[in-house]
C-alpha cells in the first residue's frame, strides 16, 4: 500500500517514525519547503540555499531501525544532524541544515535530498513539496497580511493574536515538484497533520499542482487531528472547522479523521501553561460524524526544548507507537 503524508515539523515526523516499521506500506513524505525562521532561516539568509529543516527532521524520523550495532550508528547519525551549536555566530544553528548545502550546488535541491535518504537508508521517500524559493504568505480578517513563515507561526503583531487567517498562498507562485506531483497520484492513502494548520500542512496545498494531483489521486483523503491549538492560527477552532478549512484548500473531502481520545488525561499542570499561551486542547465536536475515529494518541513524555533552540517547541506531542496503531487500523479499513 502507498501512502503519502503531507506536512513539515514535530507532527509530520511522529506520523513517519509511527508508519516506517509497517512492512506492508511504502511510505512517502511531501514536506513544506517555505520554512524562513531559526537555523533554516539563517541557511537562507547566508548561503542562498532552500530550506531543508523540516526535510532534515523527516530524514531523522525515517531512518530505520534494525540490530543493536546499527541502531548505534543510526543514533550517532542522528545527534550529529540534530546538533545545535551554543557558541556564536553559530548559536541555535543546526548541523543537519548546513549538510545539505554542497550537495545542493552540485546536484540540484531535489536530488539533494534523494542522496541523504539514500546516504541514511531512510525507510521510504523524504520529497520536497517544491524546488524553488518562494514566501508563504497569510491574509488576515482584518485585512492586512504577514510574510514569512516564522512570522506567521510565531505571531509579530499583536493584532495577529486576535485575527483569523483568512487565506495562504506562496509568494512568487511555485510548482509542485514532480516527484511530489507522483508520488500524490500514485497513493493509496494520504494523510494529513498533525501539525500546525497554516505553517506546515497547508503550505503543501497551496503550491500550484498540488489541488491538481488530489484531484486526479484515487488515494483516500486521511486527517490526524491535532491535540491543541495555536494562537495566531487555530485559536477557537474545533475539530470540525480545523477539517471545514482543510477541505476548501484541497477542494475535496477528507474520508478519514483520527483523533485523539484521551485529551482528559492531560495533565493540569500541562494545561495550564498551554493556557498561558492562549492555547487549548482542541474541542471535538465530530461525534455524529461517521469518518471520525478516536484513539488514545498523546504521548507521556513532555518535550524539553533545547536552550539553544530559537524556535517556540510544542510540549505535547503524538505517540509514534499509539498512532501507528490507530493509523494501521484505519489504513486497513481503506484498503
Amino acid at each position: 500500500m502507498k501512502v503519502v503524508v503531507v506536512g513539515g515539523g514535530t507532527g509530520t515526523s511522529v506520523v513517519a517514525r509511527a508508519l516506517k516499521s509497517f512492512p506492508n506500506l511504502e511510505v512517502s513524505m511531501c514536506v513544506t519547503t517555505f520554512d524562513n525562521g531559526g537555523s533554516a532561516g539563517a541557511v537562507l539568509d547566508e548561503h542562498g540555499a532552500l530550506p531543508s529543516s523540516d526535510l532534515i527532521q523527516a530524514i531523522l524520523a525515517m531512518m530505520p531501525e534494525g540490530d543493536d550495532a546499527s541502531r548505534e550508528n543510526l543514533e550517532t547519525l542522528r545527534d550529529m544532524l540534530s546538533f545545535r551549536f551554543d557558541e556564536p555566530p553559530m548559536t541555535g544553528k543546526r548541523l543537519g541544515n548546513y549538510m545539505n548545502i554542497p550537495l545542493e550546488r552540485k546536484f540540484g535541491f531535489d536530488a539533494a535530498i534523494a542522496r541523504l535518504c539514500k546516504l541514511f537508508q531512510t525507510a521510504g521517500q523524504v520529497i520536497p513539496v517544491a524546488t524553488t524559493a518562494g514566501t508563504l504568505v497569510a491574509h488576515y480578517s482584518n485585512g492586512q497580511e504577514v510574510y514569512g513563515e516564522s512570522e506567521i507561526d510565531e505571531p509579530i503583531y499583536p493584532w495577529q493574536r486576535l485575527c483569523t487567517i483568512t487565506g495562504l498562498r506562496v509568494e512568487p507562485e511555485v510548482e509542485i515538484n514532480p516527484r511530489a506531483f507522483n508520488a500524490l497520484v500514485s497513493a493509496d492513502a494520504i494523510i494529513f497533520g498533525p501539525g500546525d494548520l497554516f505553517t506546515s500542512v497547508l503550505p503543501n496545498v497551496v503550491v500550484n499542482g498540488f489541488s491538481k494531483a488530489i484531484h486526479q489521486t484515487g488515494a483516500k483523503l486521511v486527517f490526524v487531528g491535532n491535540l491543541v491549538t495555536k494562537v495566531g492560527q487555530t485559536s477557537g477552532f474545533t475539530t470540525s472547522y480545523f477539517v471545514k478549512v482543510l477541505e476548501s484548500y484541497l477542494g475535496r473531502s477528507v474520508d478519514r479523521i483520527v483523533l485523539p481520545g484521551d485529551l482528559a488525561q492531560i495533565p493540569p499542570d500541562i494545561l495550564s501553561r498551554y493556557a498561558q499561551e492562549d492555547s487549548h486542547p482542541v474541542e471535538d465536536d465530530l461525534k455524529q460524524d461517521y469518518r471520525a475515529s478516536w484513539y488514545p494518541l498523546v504521548s507521556s513524555q513532555i518535550h524539553k526544548q533545547s536552550a539553544t533552540d530559537r524556535v517556540r517547541r510544542s510540549l505535547l506531542r503524538h505517540d509514534p507507537i499509539l498512532l501507528g496503531h490507530a493509523l494501521d487500523n484505519v489504513l486497513r479499513e481503506t484498503e
